[in-house]
């Protein structure tokens, strides 16, 4: 429905651009509801270290208006606090990708976050459906190639081994085999 009511919706390479975020706000009544103690994982020293309040997640879509960009909600939910049973193990990065998984968009679409959304869950959720995400990284961050046991090599003692060769994401860039310039149109 907001494809067919706001024309200027911005697509890149045929495939929009969602952006999401998750938000923690403070609230003074503890005894609201989906308010709980949560933690501050920002990087500034002027936040507590731990609030009472709520956790949102929200997603939206960029739409080119005027000389200008917006971004139009789609979707927001409290993700933390409410309690519907206590087994449920899921993390915010599964909330957020069952979030975007409610909104049913036929459509395959570029995923923009921030860092804290930078992991294997969101990675390998979106692309299980097709998409990609766009996120910045630390320049120290690294990705591992799968571990394939050799045949003649036995195997020893304990857990078998899940990564092979480490992979630091910068030389990648360094090395040209990524880099591609394109005009941006945001």
């Amino acid at each position: 429905m907001v494809l067919k009511l706001f024309p200027g919706v911005i697509q890149v390479n045929g495939r929009l651009v969602l952006v999401g975020d998750g938000i923690k706000v403070g609230k003074q009544g503890r005894k609201m509801p989906a308010v709980k103690s949560l933690h501050q994982e920002s990087e500034s020293n002027t936040k507590p270290e731990y609030i009472m309040g709520h956790s949102f997640q929200a997603v939206a879509v960029l739409i080119q208006a005027a000389q200008s960009v917006f971004a139009l909600p789609l979707t927001a939910r409290i993700h933390e606090g409410v309690v519907e049973t206590n087994r449920d193990k899921r993390t915010l990065m599964d909330k957020m990708i069952a979030l975007l998984g409610l909104l049913g968009m036929e459509q395959s679409y570029y995923f923009v976050a921030d860092r804290y959304d930078m992991c294997r869950k969101m990675v390998k959720g979106l692309l299980a459906q097709g998409n990609h995400l766009v996120v910045r990284v630390r320049s120290n961050a690294v990705a591992w190639t799968p571990y394939v046991q050799d045949a003649t090599e036995p195997r020893g003692r304990g857990r078998p081994r899940t990564y092979g060769r480490k992979i630091k994401l910068r030389s990648l860039f360094e090395e040209g085999l990524v880099n591609e310039q394109a005009a941006s149109p945001v």
